[in-house]
């Protein structure tokens, strides 16, 4: 319903699939995983924990979310 999600709504629906319940929650997920790992040039998964527990917002198709070290 939010219109700013229009363009990755249509993309899944191109493909067959009706995006339901958690399907933009597990999107917004792996942009953060995306976005931490290109932050951190690696894909080591404990220095992307921390660019992702720094307290930065992540812009993602729920919003702006941020996360601390808890």
């Amino acid at each position: 319903t939010n219109p700013a999600n229009k363009t990755i709504v249509d993309v899944f629906r191109k493909k067959g699939f009706e995006p339901q319940a958690y399907t933009l929650y597990s999107y917004a997920a792996l942009q953060i995983i995306k976005e931490a790992a290109e932050q951190a040039k690696t894909l080591d998964p404990k220095k992307i924990a921390a660019v992702i527990s720094a307290g930065k917002p992540f812009k993602t198709v729920l919003g702006d979310i941020a996360f601390d070290k808890k």
